[in-house]
């Protein structure tokens, strides 16, 4: 594993799964451009708070868990569907 500078982890690659039952798993994953190159644990960061963005506009009505495989390595598996607000009253 590569450090940087002040000895911080740096990470030749970082991947994102996204998993819906009965589809094909959507991956996302990044990879580290130059020998001496590496994403660090904030860039990991950021690019994740990206991936639950973009999860969340693009499938408003499922419902993800999130996994963390590795310190650059993420799941987000599909639990079923989301509860509208009108459920949630009607539930209550």
């Amino acid at each position: 594993m590569r450090q940087n500078k002040d000895g911080d982890s740096l990470y030749k690659r970082m991947t994102f799964k996204l998993v819906i039952p009965g589809q094909k798993p959507v991956v996302w994953q990044y990879l580290a451009k130059g020998k001496n190159r590496g994403f660090s644990e904030k860039a990991i960061e950021n690019q994740l708070e990206c991936v639950i963005e973009h999860i969340n506009k693009s499938f408003l009505k499922l419902e993800f868990k999130q996994v963390q495989l590795l310190p650059n390595a993420y799941n987000f598996i599909c639990t079923g569907k989301r509860e509208s607000l009108e459920e949630k009253v009607l539930g209550e």
